[in-house]
């Protein structure tokens, strides 16, 4: 145990399966209390719900909702969540993710019993963080928590970070990772911070149903796939591939199977997005490429996003999906003339469709 400090109060992210306790300092006592509040969620995909301290009824999350000191909040089942907490810290829950914020202004503890969470926590200065185990200073950091039934995972992709349990400690830097399980002190791994936060990515959505395409749709479908695109439109991705999965032709036809994976995308699942292009040929359509490039945009590959965007170009040159998956490889390869004239394309070849336009 390193001697104690004078340091600010904080607030600690702790993995309470296993004691793994990661402390950020710099949150004034009044940050802390409803008045002013713990924190707000800044933004919902999918089923987000809250539960409050002083009640042991869930009720459906609202954007920008004022969260309370020992409030809770859980993602169900596909979707995420983002929660501000004082001093632009950010908190991002993945789906089957439940949080409980500090439960008193003197505490500053949140729980994190299952699920992962993505902090992002950007200070003009050095903070100190204090932990029951050990004290430690942190510059601007930006790490990721996983915790389930048998183990938790700590994976920092800048600044630095201790994590300590009852049987040892270790402090992470930038690209290193830890994992412990019951009665084990945290140990080195091997991860790709990326990865790590891949769910938490924001897949720009490229592919729509034309009009033209919905009128062509069968008749017995048709209906479903018009309120998965109404659903899209509004950025409502899980409410889109709700409707979409009960479509087996989703799975089977290259065109809709790019809906389903831009809705996957919309809530972050990428590896069940990818799993899904994977089971086509690389030429099986334009809007399965244009996805997949966006896929790799995002994982800032842009050298091979810009060949799976010239792919989908080549296969359909009236696609829009395929000239705007087109300009946001080339913004990430830093051609903005370039890019600029793609999106102009995708624009004048559908000027109705609104992802065009975003």
């Amino acid at each position: 145990m390193q001697p104690p400090v004078d340091l600010p109060q904080r607030f600690a992210l702790r993995p309470v399966c296993f004691g793994l306790t990661l402390a950020l300092s710099g949150f004034a006592l009044d940050a802390l209390a409803c008045d002013p509040q713990a924190g707000r969620l800044s933004a919902i995909e999918g089923r987000v719900e809250v539960r409050a301290a002083t009640s042991k009824v869930w009720q459906t999350a609202s954007a920008r909702q004022i969260l309370c000191p020992g409030d809770q909040v859980a993602v169900r089942g596909p979707g995420r969540a983002a929660v501000v907490l004082s001093q632009d810290v950010l908190v991002r829950l993945d789906q089957n993710t439940t949080l409980t914020l500090p439960p008193a202004a003197n505490s500053g503890e949140l729980g994190l019993g299952h699920g992962v969470v993505h902090v992002i926590s950007r200070f003009s200065k050095r903070f100190g963080v204090i932990t029951p185990f050990v004290n430690a200073l942190v510059d601007g950091t930006e790490f990721t928590v996983a915790s389930d039934d048998t183990r938790a995972r700590v994976v920092v992709a800048e600044g630095r970070v201790r994590t300590a349990n009852s049987a040892g400690e270790q402090s992470l830097g930038a690209g290193e990772a830890s994992e412990a399980r019951a009665g084990s002190a945290p140990g080195s791994i091997a991860v790709r911070p990326l990865d790590a936060v891949a769910w938490a990515i924001h897949y720009p959505n490229v592919v729509r149903l034309s009009d033209a395409e919905l009128a062509a749709s069968p008749p017995a479908i048709r209906q479903q796939l018009d309120a998965a695109r109404r659903d899209a439109d509004r950025g409502r991705f899980r409410e889109a591939l709700d409707t979409l999965s009960t479509l087996p032709e989703t799975d089977t036809q290259p065109n809709l199977a790019a809906l389903k994976a831009s809705a996957l995308l919309g809530i972050g699942r990428v590896d069940e997005a990818r799993v899904l292009i994977a089971r086509f040929a690389p030429d099986a359509s334009a809007s399965l490429a244009a996805v997949e490039a966006i896929v790799l945009v995002a994982r800032n590959d842009s050298s091979a996003a810009e060949t799976a965007a010239r792919r989908a170009v080549s296969l359909d040159t009236s696609s829009a999906a395929a000239r705007l998956a087109l300009s946001y490889a080339l913004q990430s390869a830093r051609h903005l003339p370039a890019a600029l004239v793609a999106a102009e394309e995708a624009t004048a070849l559908d000027a109705t469709d609104p992802t065009a336009w975003t």
